[in-house]
């Protein structure tokens, strides 16, 4: 069945826009205008101009592509320069509307170190936990003591980002949804035996782990990694360094706070969870 041509640009219903690198210094982007949900204008700018433009249109004859004005071949009747004009101003409209959004999106995330002390943490047990750095510092206390730092505040729905690294070996997690210490689900920072689990696995007092990372690769040992916990419903989801390691329905414990833990043993006696910054955000 042939396409109906379209007979003027309020028909346009989409934009996309991608980066295409720098040229003579200048950023240059380009976007792809949709008209009834078919591709009708590349058009590429930079921070001055536009710097070219082209048409396509899929008629009954097929697609075809042009660098002149549609009404030659389609009878639209659209001005090019005008078109071209006005489509920028809804590229620029949609960029600063997507930077509008993405801020917003920011200021729902909410810190939960400040860098400075353990303002809002609560610790239990034995080990010691301190700010070195402007990071967070967990080690085991006299004798091989373990112990748990929390939030006071608790948390239900939330997306959680921590950025952590650990003098290994190490045997640790990030507690959330944490209501005593047998009833809490954790994202772990181990490498696990028997079972074999890694990081990322998320584990469940009396339940041992619900879902299990296989692959020690995604933890970087002598540098930065990135936590991503998001618990929404009775559905949890825990990734590593932007791959998610554990995806499970669970629905036990519907509220609680944010922990993390330094577990016994001398086999630990060096070990450390360097916390760079947590930040949360409520779904």
């Amino acid at each position: 069945m042939g396409r109906s041509p379209v007979r003027n640009h309020s028909t346009l219903s989409a934009i996309t826009q991608d980066q295409n690198g720098i040229r003579g210094g200048k950023t240059r982007r380009s976007a792809v205008l949709l008209a009834c949900g078919t591709p009708f204008l590349l058009i590429s700018w930079d921070e001055s101009a536009i710097v070219e433009a082209k048409w396509r249109w899929a008629g009954s004859g097929g697609a075809r592509d042009s660098n002149h004005n549609l009404d030659e071949e389609t009878g639209m009747n659209i001005e090019r320069r005008t078109f071209l004009k006005e489509a920028a101003g809804v590229v620029a409209g949609i960029a600063a509307a997507g930077a509008a959004l993405a801020q917003d999106k920011a200021k729902d995330w909410k810190p939960l170190f400040n860098g400075k002390d353990l303002t809002g943490w609560k610790p239990e047990g034995g080990a010691v936990w301190a700010v070195e750095k402007d990071c967070l510092v967990g080690k085991q206390g006299p004798k091989f003591a373990p112990g748990d730092l929390f939030t006071t505040d608790e948390f239900g729905d939330f997306e959680l980002e921590v950025v952590y690294k650990a003098v290994w070996p190490a045997n640790s997690g990030i507690w959330f949804r944490y209501q005593a210490p047998d009833k809490s689900y954790q994202a772990d920072i181990l490498e696990y035996k028997d079972p074999v689990a890694y990081s990322g696995t998320i584990y469940c007092p009396g339940k041992l782990f619900l879902t299990k990372n296989l692959d020690p690769k995604l933890e970087k040992k002598e540098d930065w990694n990135t936590m991503n916990v998001k618990a929404q419903g009775d559905h949890l989801v825990v990734s590593l360094n932007g791959k998610v390691t554990g995806d499970t329905h669970e629905n036990s414990f519907a509220k609680g706070k944010i922990g993390f833990q330094v577990h016994p043993g001398e086999e630990f006696k060096d070990m450390k969870i360097i916390v760079k910054s947590i930040k949360l955000r409520a779904l």
